[in-house]
């Protein structure tokens, strides 16, 4: 569980240092949906639909879910928390 929660967070650091909202997703579908496989496609599409319909930025949003589905509340509390520091940096 530990290795997961890093692992969840520093790819969302590493999304979030992104200047741009639209490159920190793309960065995101690739970790979660081709290297990890946390998600399939579809998912992440559904994902994406949703968090665009959410208040917040869109990146946090996926990332919170990602974290929900991956580690209940602490994953998504990581998730959140490691890409809104990150954004908020920037």
């Amino acid at each position: 569980m530990k290795k997961m929660l890093l692992t969840l967070s520093l790819i969302l650091i590493m999304s979030a240092c992104q200047s741009r909202e639209d490159i920190a997703i793309a960065l995101i579908e690739k970790e979660f949906v081709e290297k990890t496989k946390w998600l399939n496609h579809d998912e992440f599409m559904d994902l994406v639909v949703i968090a665009e319909s959410t208040p917040g930025p869109i990146a946090i949003n996926c990332a919170t879910y990602t974290g929900y589905k991956k580690a209940g509340f602490l994953g998504a509390a990581f998730a959140a928390n490691a890409t809104n520091t990150m954004i908020n940096k920037a």
